[in-house]
């Protein structure tokens, strides 16, 4: 049964592992433990031992207050961020489209 801290430390994770583009394979082999029970972690359907938050701590180089800093904006953030990353996606093969999307990100970053 989960609960809303294992909820949103479970979602932190996922997206930090997604961050980082490691799968749930690399990560779970990295931190020692199962596919399945880093799988129930991110789900928030399982909390892990202090051992296993030390790891997650070290491998991503965070503080564990920051682990469990969700700041509703960070969520927003990641978000939004996952939908243009999708979007792009779409049109990554369209070299017209790409290079319109440079020039306007070229213009918000100047």
């Amino acid at each position: 049964m989960n609960n809303d801290l294992q909820t949103k430390l479970g979602k932190k994770i996922k997206q930090l592992r997604q961050n980082l583009s490691l799968s749930q394979e690399k990560l779970a082999e990295d931190l020692d433990i199962a596919v399945n029970t880093l799988s129930n972690i991110e789900r928030g359907n399982a909390f892990m031992t202090s051992a296993t938050l030390e790891k997650i701590s070290n491998l991503f180089n965070i503080p564990y207050q920051e682990l469990f800093n969700f700041d509703e904006t960070d969520e927003t953030n990641d978000l939004l961020y996952d939908n243009i990353i999708s979007r792009l996606n779409l049109i990554k093969d369209n070299y017209s489209k790409l290079k319109q999307i440079d020039t306007i990100t070229k213009v918000l970053l100047s």
